[in-house]
């Protein structure tokens, strides 16, 4: 069996060969589903649990080669791989946002920031190439686990960078805080949700504690916020024009990263580990929310630059490229919005974006 790595994703060409190991115990033969197991470090509660999803692996991993074979033969330039998630069904896959219309605030309800503030892009001319990452803005990919928080994840981690981006200092924040305590919003802890309700709830608690605070627990436990402990606050929150891609790149050169709700129902997004996933099948129904930290250009197809919150493991190191100006696709720009610390300020075509120190 041929393995190639890219980041830490086990790229495996090969289902049925085997490799020999050689340790301290002598020498034994590993297939696909040991190093699977190795790798991530995976357990069983019972033989009949472990070969239904030793099952499951292999029809995903048959998957991942069809493909990447059907990728090379339509000069598509991005790769699929092995990840922890291999042993999920589609259906098992931790993704975390409800629909738009399931919540009875959504409709007419204005919170206590007022309507958030709309964006649409000036025209002004733009970089060809942003990562806030390089500058430090972006704070670790992080792992949300089975619990069907994406939403919170991905509204903490818009709030940590716009919080580096005005203070110069890092600063990690409750995630359970916005899991146990955003139901009237609308947000139902580890069983979904939507980013910009938990932006309505941090306007309503009027802040958020710290992670060491109010560590994350894997699930929905009783609301233990303590309003003496807020160390950061907004004052509203921004959308972006809907479906528009420009306005989208633009709110990320001039305000810093920006949360999305995506759609990944997709085989190949679960499974993404290099090159650009440009996928014009891609759903148009949102089911993940993501922080989008930059965009560019590779192999000649534009790209927005993604964090997700699987943990390292899933695409090149908790990221993906996925392809921009395609139509919108996998909707990336349809429901994206961003955390305002402060004043607002309306940007000026006048002004050149926010220098990067």
């Amino acid at each position: 069996m041929m393995i190639f790595k890219s980041g830490d994703v086990i790229v495996i060409q090969a289902l049925y060969w085997t490799l020999t190991y050689t340790g301290c115990r002598g020498s034994h033969t590993a297939d696909p589903w040991y190093e699977f197991k190795e790798k991530f470090g995976k357990t069983y509660a019972t033989q009949s649990e472990e070969h239904k999803r030793k099952h499951i692996f292999f029809e995903n991993l048959r998957k991942i080669n069809h493909y990447n074979d059907r990728n090379k033969g339509a000069g598509r330039t991005f790769e699929l791989g092995v990840n922890e998630l291999a042993d999920l069904t589609a259906n098992e896959l931790p993704k975390g946002l409800r629909p738009y219309d399931s919540s009875p605030f959504y409709h007419g309800w204005r919170g206590l920031g007022g309507l958030p503030i709309q964006f649409e892009a000036t025209g002004v001319k733009l970089p060809d190439h942003v990562d806030w990452r390089e500058k430090g803005v972006v704070t670790p990919v992080k792992h949300q686990h089975n619990c069907l928080a994406c939403y919170s994840f991905v509204a903490v981690d818009a709030m940590e960078s716009q919080y580096f981006l005005k203070t110069g200092k890092h600063i990690s924040l409750s995630q359970q805080q916005i899991i146990d305590c955003s139901k009237l919003e609308g947000n139902l802890g580890c069983k979904g949700g939507m980013v910009d309700w938990a932006y309505k709830y941090i306007l309503r608690a009027k802040g958020v504690e710290k992670y060491e605070d109010y560590p994350f627990v894997l699930k929905k436990s009783k609301c233990t916020f303590n309003s003496s402990k807020i160390a950061m606050s907004i004052t509203n929150y921004g959308e972006i024009k809907n479906g528009s891609e420009v306005s989208l790149q633009e709110a990320i050169a001039f305000y810093g990263p920006i949360s999305a709700s995506i759609a990944s129902n997709d085989f190949a997004w679960n499974y993404y580990t290099d090159g650009v996933y440009d996928n014009p099948d891609c759903p148009t129904e949102v089911d993940h929310a993501v922080l989008v930290v930059g965009y560019g250009t590779e192999d000649d197809i534009d790209y927005w630059l993604v964090k997700s919150s699987y943990g390292e493991s899933f695409g090149d190191r908790g990221y993906i490229k996925m392809a921009r100006n395609k139509g919108n696709q996998c909707a990336i720009a349809s429901y994206a919005n961003f955390p305002i610390l402060g004043k607002w300020k309306q940007f000026s075509p006048k002004k050149e974006p926010r220098k990067k120190k």
